[in-house]
């Protein structure tokens, strides 16, 4: 959890999600607990958590394993909990493919993580969600059942992905250097080997190949547990 091993660099996540979920949670408590206007506080609570990552991304102030991704997360998971309290009741297709589209050319422009400083946390902010709503629109208003299973089936896995993904991705990097012959040194290169632009494929095999990971996994559980009951 203190990013000493690059395979595992991605767990920022998870600590991130801990501190975020347990800070919104008293957070939301108190506006329940005290009959605060959710429309109002809960408004007033994002932005808190915005100006509050703002401020840690700035200053010098150091709080030990919090930052400004830390409110930041908070401010996402509040928002969350918004959105799902207020969101529409029929989710637009259309409404969804127009915002990732204002997502794609929004991106020529402006890049940014979770550890954004300054004042691109806010448009870091609103990007993000709006590339959030455009995808849950646009999936929700599928109606193609295969499609709606296949997205079901890697979202319940997301863990298994977050794991083993870097891992994925150096599978990839050693095909490349077989068949471009380069050093074998170059498989070092972190987190993908400095050669054009493949992240489709990077992207494929990051998540295929941490599924098979799940499927051999749940397979051998079930058949351990069968040669169990035989006994």
């Amino acid at each position: 959890m203190i990013d000493s091993e690059q395979l595992l660099g991605g767990f920022w996540f998870l600590k991130q999600l801990l501190y975020a979920s347990i800070i919104s949670y008293f957070s939301l408590r108190c506006i329940i607990r005290y009959d605060l206007r959710q429309d109002i506080f809960l408004p007033m609570l994002i932005l808190l958590f915005l100006l509050l990552a703002f401020v840690f991304s700035i200053s010098s102030i150091r709080i030990p394993t919090i930052s400004s991704a830390t409110m930041l997360s908070s401010a996402y998971f509040v928002f969350g909990y918004c959105y799902r309290k207020y969101r529409f009741k029929k989710d637009n297709w259309l409404l969804g493919l127009v915002a990732l589209l204002v997502l794609v050319v929004i991106s020529l422009f402006f890049t940014g993580s979770m550890f954004v400083v300054g004042t691109d946390i806010f448009i870091y902010f609103v990007v993000s969600l709006i590339g959030c709503f455009g995808l849950l629109n646009l999936v929700s208003a599928i109606k193609m059942r295969c499609v709606v299973d296949i997205f079901d089936y890697i979202g319940g896995k997301t863990l298994y992905i977050l794991v083993f993904h870097f891992l994925a991705f150096k599978l990839v990097t050693l095909l490349f250097i077989g068949i471009y012959d380069f050093p074998i040194e170059r498989l070092s290169e972190f987190p993908v080997i400095k050669l054009g632009n493949y992240w489709i494929v990077y992207s494929v095999v990051g998540v295929v190949l941490p599924l098979i990971i799940w499927e051999i996994v749940e397979k051998s559980k079930k058949h351990i547990k069968t040669l169990c009951s035989f006994k």
